[in-house]
């Protein structure tokens, strides 16, 4: 839900959130294009999260934990950067 979205202070989307929940087309076209951004910054707080997780860590169980965190945070990263190209071509997976 949208309107439940709490941005950190400074973050990227917040501006393209604010424009969706506006109604405005003319900074951002696509909702999923914002959906894209939102995801970006999502692997990017996770990476930040795992980063802190490893300087804390008790024990191997929370080392595991927090590289899984991240691995999973890097594969998603890379899913958004691939899609975000796509869109910025202006094709989509049917090959248009």
């Amino acid at each position: 839900m949208i309107a439940s979205f709490a941005p950190h202070p400074g973050q990227p989307t917040a501006y393209f959130m604010q424009c969706i929940i506006a109604g405005s087309k003319k900074t951002v076209e696509r909702k999923s294009d914002v959906q894209i951004q939102v995801i970006l910054h999502l692997a990017e707080r996770m990476i930040t999260i795992s980063n802190r997780g490893f300087v804390v860590s008790n024990d191997d169980g929370c080392l595991l934990l927090n590289g899984t965190l991240r691995e999973y945070a890097y594969k998603l990263r890379d899913a958004a950067e691939r899609e975000r190209e796509v869109h910025r071509r202006g094709g989509n997976r049917d090959g248009g």
